[in-house]
């Protein structure tokens, strides 16, 4: 027994990333306070890896409250797979073409588009969906502060992200979504 409720626990679990983040920030400015220019010098550095690492646990933070959809996702040495109940598959990161974030039977799904126009379709909130976060982050070219938006609101028109050098493949994400479920889905022949 520890003593919190259970709503205590779940919220420090959830934001324990971005709580270690603002301490390491106070430590910095604490380093800071000693005065002299290498204590200050080296306090500016802590505030700032740790204004990094706080931008990073609030994006995760936020993922992580999502309701679990069903299907795995892992992330194994450049590539993205899915395991999902009804169709699944994966793509390598050197082959991803373009980014979506989209809608299907109500749940936000990430749409992966390779350069051979296959779509993968994950939901935003399966197991494992938040690795995909920073493995977005470093696609050159990425803004993860569109990212971080488009998952808590409103769906954005077009591709998150192109690869530089390409042209976005499709208009509207009806297009994809069932482009996808044709690739992917195993009941359909």
């Amino acid at each position: 027994m520890t003593g919190l409720r259970p709503e205590v626990i779940e919220f420090l679990t959830r934001w324990r990333e971005l709580i270690a983040a603002v301490a390491a920030a106070l430590v910095g400015i604490w380093v800071w306070s000693w005065g002299g220019w290498f204590w200050q010098g080296l306090g500016v550095v802590v505030v700032l890896a740790a204004a990094g690492w706080a931008r990073v646990a609030w994006s995760r933070a936020r993922l992580a409250g999502i309701a679990r959809a069903p299907g795995i996702v892992q992330v194994t040495e450049g590539q993205i797979s899915f395991f999902g109940p009804h169709r699944g598959g994966f793509i390598a990161l050197a082959d991803l073409r373009e980014v979506r974030l989209s809608q299907e039977n109500g749940h936000r799904v990430w749409c992966l588009i390779s350069t051979e126009r296959e779509a993968l379709t994950i939901p935003v909130a399966a197991e494992g969906a938040d690795k995909l976060y920073d493995l977005l982050a470093a696609l050159p070219g990425m803004d993860i502060g569109a990212v971080s938006a488009a998952i808590s609101g409103p769906i954005p028109p077009g591709a998150l992200w192109t690869r530089p050098g390409s042209r976005a493949l499709f208009r509207g994400g009806a297009d994809l979504l069932r482009m996808g479920a044709q690739n992917r889905d195993p009941g359909r022949a």
